[in-house]
C-alpha cells in the first residue's frame, strides 16, 4: 500500500511540478507568469499585490508598456507630434485599444489607413474594425 502511495505522489507531481515544485526558481516563475496573464487581461490590482515578490526588472518592460497611466502618458506624447507618420497612427491606434476607446482607435487607423492604404498590415487592421462612423 505504501509503494502504491509513493508511486502515485511520483507520478502526481511528475504532472502537476509547476504547482508543488520545491523550486524557488520554478515558483518565482510561475508567479511572474501569473503576473503576466492579470496584466493581459486588465487586473492591475491583483497584479500590483504581487509585485513586492518579483523583480522590479522583470515586470518594469510591461509596466512601462501596458500600465494605463503610461499608456496615457506617451498617447499625449504622440497626439502632440504635428506631423504623424504612419506608424505613430498605428501606435495610436494600439494604444487606445489598450484603453477600451474603439473609437479613437478607429480614427487613428483611419488616419493610418487615408496615408497609405496599400499597405497590408494597415489594410489588415482597417478592416477589422466595425465601422463606427455612425
Amino acid at each position: 500500500m505504501l509503494s502504491i502511495s509513493i508511486l502515485f505522489f511520483i507520478v502526481f507531481s511528475y504532472f502537476y511540478q509547476d504547482i508543488f515544485s520545491f523550486s524557488q526558481g520554478d515558483k518565482y516563475f510561475n508567479r511572474l507568469n501569473y503576473w503576466y496573464e492579470l496584466v493581459k487581461i486588465g487586473q492591475w490590482d491583483k497584479a500590483s499585490k504581487l509585485e513586492n515578490k518579483l523583480e522590479n526588472d522583470d515586470i518594469r518592460y510591461y509596466k512601462d508598456k501596458y500600465l494605463p497611466s503610461a499608456v496615457e502618458k506617451r498617447l499625449k506624447e504622440i497626439y502632440q507630434i504635428k506631423k504623424k507618420t504612419i506608424d505613430d497612427w498605428l501606435e495610436i491606434t494600439q494604444m487606445e485599444t489598450l484603453l477600451n476607446h474603439p473609437k479613437e482607435a478607429y480614427q487613428a487607423i483611419k488616419e493610418a489607413y487615408k496615408i497609405d492604404p496599400i499597405r497590408s498590415d494597415i489594410e489588415k487592421i482597417y478592416f477589422t474594425f466595425p465601422d463606427l462612423d455612425l
